[in-house]
């Protein structure tokens, strides 16, 4: 093996101990002595098992899915499950300068039966810090965001609003580790199940007003999720108006999101998730989306510049969890009330390319004014 720089080959078999089957990108790292354990990932579910005596004081031992961050972004996901052989078994969201053991860290956990807390070392080498974020159990849904030196910790419960726990310093380097972490704090190994996991780098995200919108759309980052304002007289027809973010997706892929709200200025206003082969007004695209007063639907447009369809997804206003599933040209659209059962509204044979762009779409079906939608929980893999 032949090591980087610094010739700490060490350092780096650490880092890449125990390959089991992650998406691109990530890697399974054992800190400190961790005692067995492995990582695997299937259908956007990652389950963990470790062993481990503890992440606290000023050396940890534990497993961690991790991949690069480097700036400022986010991770959140939800705990479905934690099997703890010990009260203070740990499992959560974590971003770490490296795979030392005392490296400065933010960790927002689960435990055991110690409740759900916010701890982190903020130097390498220092003492732990802890936050109490009261009782709980898995299922939860945990997020760390970061900004420059700053982190701070979010939970909720299904269908709950974010709560912030805690926010810190941590002094870590531009790039960093973002991922997913377990600790057994015994010889025994614990095993937890996550989903629904997404990293994104704040600056990830692009958007633009498409079509003639008349009012200029734009996007703001929010500490529980993205606010998006759009104008534009419909995504219909021939052709579209509307405000949409989005990052680029290659091949098969799905995108997930809560519309946690819909400002809207007609019945018709739309907010949703859309995988789109292009920004040409009159592109192919698909669109799962919440309206005003209209209910849900599934719109698309199979092939560019054609006519537009529709399928009723029910009676609904948001909040409302929305998902556009790809698999080869055929795309399919979901509902959920909770984001854990889902009800499939349609599917469709879409023509487009294999590089598309998977975002955010919010249209106020008039182009005298916006409508503002918030997103939470986004994620796109």
């Amino acid at each position: 093996v032949q090591g980087p720089a610094g010739g700490d080959v060490e350092a780096l078999q650490t880092l890449y101990a125990g390959r089991d089957p992650l998406p691109p990108g990530w890697q399974n790292a054992t800190v400190g002595e961790q005692i067995g354990g492995t990582v695997s990932e299937a259908e956007g579910a990652f389950t963990i098992t470790a062993g481990g005596r503890d992440v606290w004081g000023t050396a940890d031992e534990l497993r961690f899915a991790s991949r690069t961050l480097i700036g400022d972004g986010d991770i959140t996901a939800r705990l479905d499950s934690l099997q703890a052989p010990h009260r203070w078994t740990k499992a959560g969201v974590m971003i770490r300068e490296s795979a030392e053991s005392s490296a400065a860290h933010a960790f927002l956990l689960v435990s055991g039966a110690r409740g759900i807390a916010f701890q982190r070392r903020p130097a390498a080498g220092a003492d732990s810090v802890h936050t109490d974020g009261g009782a709980g159990t898995a299922p939860r849904w945990l997020w760390l965001s970061r900004r420059g030196m700053r982190v701070s910790a979010y939970v909720a419960g299904d269908g709950e609003p974010w709560r912030l726990i805690g926010a810190d310093t941590i002094t870590m380097g531009a790039e960093a580790r973002i991922g997913l972490a377990v600790s057994s704090h015994t010889d025994t190994t614990a095993t937890a199940v996550f989903s629904q996991v997404s990293v994104a780098p704040v600056t990830e995200w692009l958007h633009a007003d498409v079509g003639a919108v008349g009012v200029k759309g734009w996007v703001r980052a929010m500490p529980a999720g993205i606010r998006i304002a759009g104008a534009g007289e419909d995504v219909w027809d021939a052709a579209d108006a509307f405000h949409f973010a989005w990052v680029p997706l290659a091949g098969d892929g799905e995108i997930t999101a809560r519309v946690s709200s819909l400002a809207a200025v007609r019945a018709w206003s739309k907010a949703g998730v859309m995988i789109r082969e292009s920004l040409d007004p009159g592109a192919p695209h698909a669109f799962m989306l919440v309206s005003g007063s209209k209910g849900a639907a599934f719109q698309r447009r199979s092939e560019q510049a054609g006519v537009s369809d529709s399928t009723p997804g029910g009676a609904a206003i948001a909040p409302l969890w929305v998902r556009l599933q790809r698999r080869g040209q055929v795309v399919s659209a979901y509902r959920s009330h909770d984001g854990l059962g889902w009800t499939v509204v349609g599917s469709a044979t879409i023509v487009m390319g294999e590089r598309v762009l998977a975002g955010l779409a919010v249209s106020s079906h008039t182009s005298t004014a916006t409508s503002q939608a918030v997103f939470e929980r986004v994620t796109v893999r």
